[in-house]
């Protein structure tokens, strides 16, 4: 994280950090977290905090306890590849997140795929009814993207919106 907050000292932008579900169920790398990210408040807000839906199980107040850590100093905390497994699901009004980033398995060719279109649109649905953004991961082509607009999901990630080389 001291990397992170290194980066946006020099170029302020929001940037997505990757957490092992066993980081947050460390007291002490939470309570070393908090402590950093409460001494640089401006920089905390640009930070989104994720943990990969894979394996997250019987983790899911690991991640309530991350949301409620984090969120009042500013960060947004979310669920990565999410709608592989759906686990989480039914659980997502009680974890206090801010957002869902949709697995790229349901997003690669999409334009020519109902039936992962249907559960796109399904996620940025229910999604969208607790007030959570959704986030397409690895978005390719125009094509793309213009479906996920129409069905409902709020922001991009991938080459389409990320050129080579760029943060």
């Amino acid at each position: 994280c001291r990397q992170a907050l290194a980066l946006l000292r020099a170029h302020p932008h929001h940037l997505a950090l990757n957490l092992a579900i066993e980081s947050a169920q460390s007291a002490e790398f939470l309570d070393a977290l908090t402590a950093l990210l409460g001494a640089e408040p401006e920089m905390a807000r640009h930070l989104w905090f994720e943990v990969s839906e894979h394996g997250l199980g019987s983790e899911l107040p690991t991640l309530r306890q991350l949301a409620d850590r984090l969120r009042p100093l500013g960060c947004h905390v979310g669920i990565d590849h999410f709608g592989r497994h759906f686990s989480s699901l039914p659980h997502l009004h009680d974890l206090g997140l801010d957002y869902l980033k949709i697995d790229s398995s349901l997003i690669t060719g999409l334009d020519s795929n109902p039936g992962n279109q249907a559960v796109v649109k399904a996620i940025a649905s229910i999604a969208g009814g607790l007030g959570l953004i959704t986030i397409a991961e690895r978005v390719q082509t125009t094509a793309e993207q213009e479906i996920l607009q129409a069905l409902g999901v709020s922001g991009l990630t991938g080459p389409l919106v990320t050129p080579a080389g760029k943060p």
